[in-house]
């Protein structure tokens, strides 16, 4: 997922000099970040980066200050490396923050992180759609009691607009009905990006499938060369649109307690299509993803 929150600055200059019509759900692209698996359902094509975590800490920095509760509570433990290796001291230092590592997982989250910053990210989009459309005025630091949110915009308490759109986009922890579908679809996009890579002589033949996983099926372990985890990105297949579901990290589901997956702490023989219990400690090898839909406004 790379979507910029930065962005929207530059939307609203390109947007200020042209109206443009209002957004309908038959108009309205995929959420940003996701494909689309079925009718009005998304799903992200890989786990959540560091560097898109980083733009959420960055932005309750920036409106709430860097020593809120709102920021200190939404801090991932860098500890959870050194629980997995207790020399692992650069990776707590500088996995999460270091530019080598924005594209890679972010771990070290709650089950609690990871719906906050879901909740966030909803906030988030529907803001960029309504400024994109040019239906409310891009505000950098508006004080805390003003910042937009979905619930504020349809109840009319977003310096007092009446909603002009009636559907919102609802990001989630995928539930595990998601991921029974998303595995299917997720094996026939890798299967066909397995040949187109195979045709094309990547040299990454290790990897085709972009999932992290040893085709073999050996009793390896799930890492490359002494990495932990890898990219979000899959660099070896060009077309791939959903990396990694079958391992670099399990991923928490919507239903608490429960993760989804393997990671590189599992074997390679391990079967992947596992729902695990998790206990509430944040650790190395857990990190999640979203699904969407789009949702009317008091409509379940």
């Amino acid at each position: 997922m790379k979507w910029l929150y930065c962005l929207v600055i530059l939307v609203c200059a390109s947007c200020a000099t042209q109206q443009m019509s209002i957004p309908s759900l038959d108009t309205v692209n995929a959420p940003p970040g996701t494909i689309e698996i079925s009718e009005n359902n998304y799903f992200d094509k890989s786990e959540i980066s560091n560097f898109s975590y980083l733009e959420y800490l960055f932005w309750l920095s920036n409106n709430y200050g860097s020593n809120s509760q709102a920021y200190i509570e939404m801090l991932p433990d860098t500890n959870c490396w050194l629980k997995i290796d207790s020399t692992s001291l650069n990776l707590r230092d500088f996995y999460l923050r270091h530019p080598a590592y924005r594209d890679y997982p972010v771990v070290g989250v709650s089950y609690q992180q990871a719906t906050a910053f879901t909740n966030w990210r909803s906030d988030r989009v529907m803001e960029y759609l309504l400024v994109a459309y040019d239906i409310i005025e891009f505000k950098p630091k508006p004080p805390v009691d003003s910042l937009f949110t979905i619930e504020k915009y349809f109840t009319g308490n977003y310096y007092g607009m009446k909603p002009m759109v009636d559907f919102y986009p609802s990001y989630s922890l995928p539930d595990s009905a998601m991921y029974r579908n998303v595995i299917p679809f997720a094996d026939s996009l890798n299967a066909r990006n397995s040949r187109y890579c195979k045709k094309n002589s990547c040299t990454d033949n290790f990897y085709l499938d972009c999932n992290c996983r040893n085709l073999a099926n050996d009793d390896s372990l799930l890492t490359r060369n002494t990495d932990f985890t890898m990219s979000v990105d899959c660099y070896a297949c060009r077309k791939a649109l959903i990396t990694h579901l079958k391992g670099n990290l399990q991923e928490f589901i919507r239903e608490e307690g429960l993760a989804f997956g393997l990671s590189f702490m599992d074997l390679n023989s391990t079967s992947y299509a596992v729902f695990r219990t998790i206990n509430d400690s944040t650790n190395a090898f857990t990190g999640f993803r979203n699904s969407c839909s789009y949702k009317k406004w008091g409509v379940e």
